[in-house]
């Protein structure tokens, strides 16, 4: 198995450890390739606890600063937990078109200046 990243394979220091366990034991040869090939011996062992641990480490610290930033961002006025909602004023009559197999939802989101899911988000709205 090939791995980009060590981190890539779990989000936890526990979790990582034991997949890489289970792997090794299985016979799978796993290659990271920014570390090498990870074997059972005590140094790739460091080596992978503290890479996982790192990983851990950071990904905490992101969701911390995210969470700080929702919360000063709460405080202020017009605050909204989502994006936006999108007006289309025409989507209904290229809906419609396109039930009618008179036009195809690529030509839709062209002339409206939309995006692929925007077109299938408002389609389950109104159907």
């Amino acid at each position: 198995m090939i791995v980009t990243k060590l981190d890539r394979i779990a989000r936890s220091t526990i979790h990582g450890a034991q997949l890489v366990e289970e792997l090794l034991a299985l016979g799978v040869r796993l290659n990271i390739l920014n570390i090498g090939v990870m074997d059972n011996t005590p140094s790739s062992k460091l080596i992978r606890n503290v890479f996982f641990a790192f990983a851990e480490f950071e990904r905490d610290m992101i969701v911390e600063r995210t969470s700080e930033c929702k919360e000063i961002a709460k405080q202020r006025e017009g605050y909204r937990e989502s994006r936006p909602s999108v007006n289309v004023p025409d989507f209904e009559k290229f809906l419609k078109k396109r039930k009618d197999s008179l036009i195809t939802v690529n030509d839709a989101i062209k002339k409206l200046g939309i995006i692929r899911s925007t077109w299938y988000n408002l389609a389950k709205k109104v159907i």
